[in-house]
């Protein structure tokens, strides 16, 4: 069998900062579990330091293979 080359895209997704909407929220490698149980990830903004908990890790990437659609998330 060779080796076979497909074209694919790559979606990235990013968390604005709420507080002073200029930086991006970055998961800096800990975990946070709430009061009901949830895990959430802890980001900090690469701009004013802010940090807030998210249900999924920012930034992160998603790859589409030649005709894949892109959903919302």
């Amino acid at each position: 069998m060779g080796e076979i080359v497909r074209t694919s895209r790559v979606m990235s997704f990013n968390m604005e900062c709420p507080k002073c909407k200029r930086g991006f929220m970055n998961f800096i490698g800990m975990n946070v579990i709430t009061q009901d149980g949830q895990e959430r990830f802890l980001h900090v903004c690469g701009s004013c330091g802010h940090q807030e908990a998210y249900e999924k890790r920012y930034p992160s990437n998603t790859l589409l293979g030649e005709c894949a659609e892109v959903h919302e998330q």
